[in-house]
């Protein structure tokens, strides 16, 4: 009989958590001693002692077949598995390129996810499979990641012995998917897929394999995220477009790319005119807040003064009862915005005027 394949999830030795898109892989220890090139024995035995608290003993006290080393050691260094992408993998990726329809990460990892536990693939498959998958289910909404990186797991539990479990986890990443990551940023065509490669490859990379990665990277993600807005190629609601607005932005400053800054910045701009609706708040105040706090976007008098007379706007149409957009919320969170900013300008008559329209507003309701 076979063993199980390394990628393949074993619902009788480990506990499947399935979490939004997530589909957490189990790691067998058996298929490290039955197949040649599957991940060093060392690297094998962290990664399962950190994903299942429950394997710690079995691979603490089992012994190694005879010859098992020699098989996956070759010159003093560990033999690390390829990957190959299977056929149910590529037909997916295939459909998202030809169609070129708008979508979002987290549906291509849907889409993808659990792909690699179809029967009769092959260890590199099983794993190419993987690659792919995880490249989307890693998140990217801000918030801490404790790998003091962008993309962070959407999923974080603490096992039976204390130690920390997540979902995705950076762990399970190596040298070839990295790789792999950095191949797909420069041949997929989907700009949405283009942006997530290149983007995750360029903050993993330093973490994963101890070598920094190339600007081009950070740069092709850029590119990628701002022809994906232009295209309106990210998929409805417009907060998905401005999430990536100011990921390329963030990425534009930390190379400190002047000419990517500015280039993000007007696609902001343009995306706060094309949201400027009391209906949808998020995207106006994301932007809003994001250009307002970012010194280092450089915006201009003009610039700022567009922002302001843009929330003036909704500040009207959402603060008065009988107004197409009546919206109090809308009121009190342009209000808010407008306040502080009058007030840093010394102009506290202006403050209190917003203050005094979204208030005005809720006594309407």
């Amino acid at each position: 009989m076979s063993p199980p394949p390394r990628y393949k999830s074993s619902l009788s030795r480990t506990v499947r958590l399935e979490v939004a898109v997530i589909h957490l892989v189990a790691i067998d220890r058996d298929a490290v001693s039955a197949s040649k090139a599957v991940w060093g024995e060392s690297q094998h035995r962290r990664r399962s002692t950190r994903h299942h608290p429950q394997l710690s003993d079995r691979i603490s006290s089992s012994q190694t077949e005879p010859g098992a080393a020699a098989d996956i050691q070759s010159g003093g260094k560990w033999v690390i598995m390829s990957l190959t992408i299977p056929a149910s993998t590529k037909k997916v990726l295939e459909v998202i390129e030809a169609k070129r329809q708008p979508t979002v990460e987290y549906q291509i990892a849907g889409k993808l996810s659990g792909l690699h536990q179809a029967e009769g693939l092959t260890d590199q498959e099983r794993k190419g499979a993987w690659a792919e998958a995880s490249a989307f289910n890693f998140s990217g909404a801000h918030g801490e990641s404790p790998w003091d990186t962008h993309f962070r797991p959407t999923f974080v539990a603490t096992k039976n012995d204390g130690s920390p479990f997540y979902a995705p986890d950076i762990a399970e990443i190596d040298d070839q998917i990295v790789g792999h990551w950095e191949e797909r940023s420069a041949t997929a065509q989907h700009p949405v897929l283009r942006a997530r490669y290149a983007d995750i490859a360029w903050d993993f990379k330093k973490r994963v394999t101890g070598k920094s990665a190339e600007v081009l990277y950070a740069q092709r993600a850029i590119d990628a995220y701002i022809e994906g807005i232009t295209a309106k190629l990210y998929e409805a609601p417009l907060i998905h477009a401005v999430q990536a607005g100011r990921r390329a932005l963030e990425l534009a400053l930390s190379i400190n790319d002047k000419a990517r800054v500015e280039l993000c910045k007007k696609t902001l701009l343009d995306l706060f005119d094309t949201g400027l609706q009391p209906g949808s708040a998020g995207v106006w105040t994301s932007v809003f807040d994001t250009l307002i706090q970012t010194k280092k976007a450089g915006l201009l008098p003009a610039e700022i003064e567009h922002l302001i007379q843009g929330l003036e706007r909704v500040l009207s149409a959402s603060g008065t009862l009988g107004v197409d957009g009546f919206d109090p919320w809308a009121a009190e969170a342009a209000a808010q915005r407008l306040a502080s900013y009058y007030e840093s300008q010394g102009k506290r008559g202006e403050a209190q005027r917003a203050i005094r329209t979204y208030g005005s507003a809720f006594e309407q309701l």
